[in-house]
């Protein structure tokens, strides 16, 4: 506390000097202070499980802690709550009581089902051709049973950009993430995620060729890009050299490997995200307002809420869903 240049706010929300309290009381008391002082993205960095018995919000520092799918908070584009912000006195109403954690949002819809984790055996995607496979696979078939809803079951169209049903087959697997970025984000999106294919087909023959003719019918020309391994890096047919750090599969596959250990899913609207490892069917997609992030929510016996991590959800990470024309309902939600 003596070093901190928000020390009296931290203070105003309970953090206090106690030496006879033990190490996950402290991280409690400093997590719930940093995040009541308007940081709620210090959410993103809950790690599970923890060494001590702890609220699911706080993150456990003496274990790994793993770096959000989109980004660290302080770097990212991404603006779930849009300019909506909550005033401090709200925030001290509704937290009066030390110990416990209360934060305003909306709920965006709950998870219907979801896929297996990315966990490939190896740190790197690229020697990992199989778990990429099936991982990009999860994915598209997740879209598919997306744009079914709106088909077969006329559900109301959820995206506001006409767009993004199309292209999440390419953004959700790396979370809208794009590494040495020149141009336009989609097209070096798009890009990369045709040369993973052109990769995986040369691996996997024919059945790939089979999925990248399905991909084609839903709108993607696969073979307008190709990529030449050279010894001075990739070549893109047509266009000048381009450094290795700056070739589209490899970072494509960069970002591939930040989302290890997240989840597909498919929420009830239709919506198609990454999530936690640990994420169940009926989990609660929630924004704060304030935050970048969306977060997974499980819901209680007691009728608080547990955090079950941060996550990407294709289609609300600009703002979309709260600043949308239908106002989504408020609330306040507890989190143990």
């Amino acid at each position: 506390m003596g070093v901190a240049s928000d020390a009296k706010v931290l203070e105003r929300h309970g953090l206090a000097l106690d030496y006879a309290i033990t190490c996950g009381q402290v991280y409690a008391a400093a997590a719930r202070a940093i995040i009541l002082s308007g940081h709620v993205d210090l959410l993103a960095f809950s790690n599970f499980p923890k060494l001590d018995t702890m609220p699911s919000c706080t993150p456990d520092w003496r274990l790994v802690v793993n770096r959000p799918c989109g980004n660290y908070p302080w770097d990212t584009s991404f603006t779930v709550s849009g300019s909506r912000t909550v005033p401090s006195t709200d925030i001290c109403t509704h937290n009066k009581t030390v110990g416990r954690l209360s934060l305003p949002g909306c709920v965006v819809d709950v998870i219907e089902q979801s896929r297996r984790p990315w966990k490939p055996d190896s740190e790197s995607s690229l020697g990992m051709p199989h778990a990429t496979r099936g991982f990009l696979h999860d994915v598209y078939s997740l879209c598919v049973l997306s744009k079914d809803k709106l088909i077969e079951n006329e559900v109301v169209e959820i995206y506001t950009n006409p767009t993004d049903r199309d292209n999440a087959i390419f953004r959700v697997p790396v979370a809208d993430q794009a590494r040495d970025m020149k141009g336009n984000k989609l097209e070096v999106l798009e890009e990369g995620y045709r040369a993973v294919l052109q990769d995986l087909d040369h691996k996997f023959g024919i059945e790939i060729r089979t999925w990248r003719q399905l991909l084609t019918s839903n709108g993607l020309e696969i073979n307008r890009w190709r990529e030449q391994e050279e010894d001075n890096g990739f070549i893109a047919v047509g266009s000048t050299v381009i450094d290795p750090p700056l070739g589209p599969k490899q970072s494509y596959y960069t970002m591939m490997d930040y989302q290890l250990n997240r989840r597909p899913f498919l929420s009830a609207k239709g919506y198609v995200g990454l999530g936690p490892d640990r994420l169940l069917n009926g989990d609660v997609i929630v924004a704060f307002f304030g935050a970048k992030f969306p977060y997974i929510l499980r819901k209680t016996t007691g009728g608080a809420y547990e955090l079950v991590g941060e996550a990407y959800v294709h289609g609300i990470m600009y703002g979309e869903y709260i600043m949308s024309d239908v106002k989504p309902e408020e609330k306040w939600f507890e989190l143990v």
